[in-house]
């Protein structure tokens, strides 16, 4: 195969393509209320005062945890947030590793890849909103926490513990869950 040298400098150029100009409005800082479904090893509960990965907590349930958890936060959107030529979008910063969306129980879209942002503009409401977001981890987690923990402590059948693609080795979980931060940006059309 063959590939082409350019030796002196182009006579024009590259094409720039207009940038949309993107204002944070807000961080969507904590409480936020985490639940976790029955039977996993976690509590079904817990608030965290800020976002932080679920292998940082004291807690080897939600430590280990492999699943979705669900996080919920009341959200105030100022009036002023909501113009004519702007477009609302809620940036999730950084996700470990799927995220659901809703907002006042309205399902918007599911992001398993960076950038964690979505336009929710015709799903926002000036004054209170509800905000959730399910997050999925990996099942790494709680093999990872099962190998660790005596007999009587384990969750998953011995039979899934077989198979883990980091191999047995590793003992330290990924990060998991929203780890944020979370933003609330205004984006001109």
């Amino acid at each position: 195969s063959a590939f082409v040298v350019f030796r002196q400098a182009a006579s024009s150029p590259s094409r720039t393509l207009p940038r949309h100009s993107s204002i944070v409005l807000a961080t969507v800082d904590g409480p936020w209320d985490v639940a976790f479904p029955a039977n996993l090893g976690a509590p079904a509960k817990i608030q965290l005062a800020n976002l932080e990965s679920w292998t940082a907590n004291e807690k080897p349930g939600v430590k280990y945890f492999s699943g979705t958890a669900t996080y919920t936060k009341t959200m105030q959107a100022a009036r002023n947030w909501f113009k004519p030529n702007a477009r609302l979008i809620l940036d999730l910063g950084t996700v470990d590793d799927i995220a659901e969306v809703s907002i006042n129980g309205k399902p918007l879209a599911t992001l398993w890849k960076p950038p964690y942002k979505i336009d929710v503009t015709d799903s926002i409401e000036p004054g209170e909103n509800r905000l959730e977001i399910r997050v999925t981890n990996q099942w790494t987690n709680r093999q990872i926490g099962d190998r660790l923990a005596p007999p009587d402590k384990k969750v998953l059948p011995a039979a899934a513990l077989g198979f883990s693609p980091m191999g047995g080795g590793n003992q330290t979980p990924p990060p998991s869950g929203l780890l944020g931060p979370v933003t609330m940006n205004s984006v001109a059309n």
